[in-house]
């Protein structure tokens, strides 16, 4: 008897479609699995959310924190070289930078590999209320309060920077523009995290990241701004003008303490969605009337 070639591929189309189902399968179940434990987590933070909350109602004050942020930022030294870039020292008051560290979620909500550099969504959309409450409050402190002031302290550099970027422009100051925060997450690197560079986005004119340090042993593991060291300290927020990727994480080792976590809050500043739609409409007449 025997079989054909037609007979044989057929067999195989549906052995390989077994395979495919399996393989969706076992990744159903692994997000499920992930999932359950999410909802665990989340159901073991809630247990003490009143407790929780009725903290954040005595410590998470706008006014006085916006009022500290302008001054962290007004004191610090804005340096031209490598390239522009201020650090800011004592970023928050010390109780809201405890509040925050505290409100940092599980990592079980955080996405990516770990070898990456995980990543997590701020305000997080899965998390703990207090959590969720913590991180709208500080993103709309970075929105309303610290972009605002970073925008003046870096008001020439900023200028020179998109004069030359974006030639078929006019100047920065007469954009008449919504400028917003972009891409705000927590990120979180552990040992064996490799060093890395954020992905490129190229109307994020300003770049910030907000040391969550826990300890000192979690403030080893800094990196490097266009190639200069730059260390982070607990609640110090490095803010530099140029690309995201200027700066890149130093890697932690595999053989460091299973205890090294870093954590970091990261986010850009430029324009708004709809204005950056428009300036590029914009260039793009400008080099068609050339």
């Amino acid at each position: 008897m025997s079989v054909g070639a037609g007979s044989i591929g057929g067999v195989t189309n549906e052995i390989r479609a077994v395979e495919e189902a399996l393989e969706r399968l076992i990744s159903g179940l692994g997000t499920l699995n992930h999932l359950a434990e999410q909802l665990s987590t989340l159901r073991s933070g809630e247990l003490h959310a009143g407790v929780q909350i009725s903290r954040l109602e005595r410590v998470l004050d706008f006014e006085r924190v916006a009022a500290h942020v302008r001054g962290a930022v007004a004191r610090a030294e804005l340096v031209d070289q490598p390239i522009p870039h201020l650090l800011a020292s004592t970023l928050l008051p010390p109780d809201v930078f405890a509040v925050v560290v505290d409100a940092i979620p599980s990592r079980v909500f955080f996405e990516g590999r770990a070898v990456e550099g995980q990543e997590l969504r701020v305000p997080p959309r899965l998390a703990p209320t207090h959590a969720i409450v913590t991180w709208m409050f500080l993103n709309d402190i970075v929105l309303r309060t610290l972009s605002n002031i970073v925008l003046a302290r870096f008001a020439e550099p900023l200028a020179a920077y998109t004069r030359e970027r974006f030639p078929e422009l006019p100047p920065f100051g007469d954009w008449n523009v919504e400028i917003t925060l972009s891409q705000a997450r927590i990120v979180r690197r552990a040992a064996g995290s490799a060093g890395r560079k954020s992905t490129e986005r190229p109307w994020d004119f300003l770049n910030g990241i907000v040391s969550l340090a826990r300890d000192r042993e979690s403030e080893e593991y800094g990196g490097t701004l266009h190639g200069m060291a730059c260390p982070l300290r607990a609640n110090t927020a490095l803010i530099y003008l140029g690309p995201v990727e200027a700066y890149t994480c130093a890697s932690i080792p595999s053989d460091a303490p299973a205890k090294v976590e870093q954590y970091t809050y990261e986010f850009g500043i430029g324009p708004a969605a709809a204005a950056r739609h428009r300036l590029t409409g914009l260039m793009g007449s400008v080099g068609r009337r050339g």
